[in-house]
């Protein structure tokens, strides 16, 4: 479906009605979106089923939040949004699978974009005799206390707004807790509402 309709719309010879434009924008949206629901529910019966694979290497934190800031920039695009990482050792070194390690972050990283507006998104690093901490900071709408938990919940997802203003289903917090828990690590929040959040992925070092 995703990909007859991007045809249609990128297609020259094709002659579509601005009007009807809007129409298909609007169904390439609702297509990606369900895409992607689907994608994470068989990811999260997978997870519980164990059936997953680990492909475990070292990783350079520095190297991967490189990435990271390169791949998540785009998203900013039209806010008054700062999306920038703290000085990070190149020495620090963990060891997982790349693909799972990265997905922790495009989502943490994904969510704090959606629920800032503006503001500054900082990613940083520490490291601890026992443990990498990397943190994802923002100045975004922030979360209540009794809400904390909450969030890593399947299907729920924080919406402060009088209307539903932010897309998502509310996987994508379950699916980092179950990623971060394969790695043997935990995650926690420190937030205040109408201030921001800061979400700390703790990791095993070397």
């Amino acid at each position: 479906v995703i990909g007859f309709i991007e045809i249609v719309m990128t297609d020259s010879k094709s002659k579509v009605k601005k009007s009807n434009q809007k129409y298909l924008e609007t169904a390439l949206n609702e297509a990606k979106l369900l895409k992607t629901l689907i994608d994470d529910l068989l990811d999260l019966s997978q997870f519980k089923a164990g059936k997953t694979n680990m492909d475990i290497s070292d990783i350079s934190v520095k190297d991967l939040i490189a990435s990271l800031i390169v791949s998540m920039k785009p998203l900013t695009k039209g806010k008054e949004l700062k999306l920038t990482a703290k000085k990070i050792d190149k020495n620090i070194i963990i060891k997982g699978d790349y693909s799972k390690v990265r997905r922790i972050f495009l989502n943490i990283i994904s969510n704090a974009i959606k629920f800032t507006k503006k503001g500054d998104i900082s990613i940083s690093c520490i490291e601890t005799e026992h443990y990498v901490e990397i943190s994802v900071t923002d100045t975004g709408i922030g979360i209540r206390s009794s809400e904390k938990e909450i969030i890593f919940e399947k299907f729920r997802q924080i919406d402060y707004s009088s209307r539903r203003e932010y897309d998502g289903i509310g996987l994508g917090l379950s699916i980092v807790k179950e990623l971060v828990e394969m790695h043997n690590g935990t995650i926690k929040i420190e937030s205040e509402y109408g201030r921001g959040s800061t979400f700390t992925v703790l990791l095993p070092s070397l």
